[in-house]
């Protein structure tokens, strides 16, 4: 198996704010953002992706996380 790339998502009581945060303050580039209103954006900087995400479209609270890593042949 090879670890092809990751995620680590940040859950977020308001995306527009955060998203102005990572862009602006910390040089972050948008990637995607979906929902209208927007619940769920990406970022990414060079080899790093973040994603955001507002709590009505995940369960855990605001201030946790999760990191998804992607792989081929996972058998």
């Amino acid at each position: 198996m090879k670890a092809l790339s990751q995620a680590t998502i940040f859950y977020v009581s308001d995306l527009i704010a955060s998203l102005d945060f990572y862009t602006e303050k910390l040089g972050f580039e948008k990637d995607f953002i979906y929902g209208d209103p927007a619940y769920y954006a990406g970022l990414k900087m060079n080899e790093i992706v973040i994603h955001l995400c507002m709590p009505n479209c995940c369960p855990e609270k605001i201030g946790q996380g999760s990191v998804y890593i992607f792989c081929d042949s996972v058998d």
